[in-house]
């Protein structure tokens, strides 16, 4: 246990159960992908979702953990350039999908893919997590 204290920092048990859990939680999601779904389209479809949705929760998870000053001051930079360009024409561009998927939902909450959905949410969030762990609590 003193090897992983000394290579991993006073949290190691911190960094060693999200990666077990993010091992755990990785196995889960593959073998969902292949539950649900009735084609090789369908599991390519909820791999690419599981795939998006880590990518985007791994850029979250250094956004709001930098290493110093200087990786905050970058981020902020790119931050606030993301917020502008997503708030100004990308939103302006999918507001009348969105609007419109989500009546539908709302009218019809049974046709919603909803493993769809937690797939990539679960992606996202595991991502997200796993990713600001080790930036903050490795030495």
């Amino acid at each position: 246990m003193e090897f992983l204290s000394a290579e991993l920092g006073p949290h190691w048990k911190t960094l060693v159960g999200a990666t077990g859990f993010t091992f755990l939680f990785t196995c889960l999601l593959i073998w969902s992908c292949f539950q649900f779904a009735t084609s090789k389209q369908d599991t390519a479809t909820n791999f690419l979702l599981c795939i998006l949705g880590a990518v985007l929760g791994w850029a979250l998870g250094m956004f709001f953990s930098p290493f110093d000053k200087a990786d905050a001051e970058r981020f902020s930079f790119v931050g606030q350039s993301v917020a502008a360009f997503v708030s100004g024409y990308v939103l302006s561009k999918i507001d009348p999908v969105l609007t419109k998927k989500v009546t539908a939902m709302i009218e019809k909450p049974q046709d919603v893919p909803w493993p769809r959905i937690a797939l990539f949410v679960i992606s996202f969030l595991l991502s997200a997590v796993v990713v600001f762990v080790w930036r903050v609590y490795t030495k």
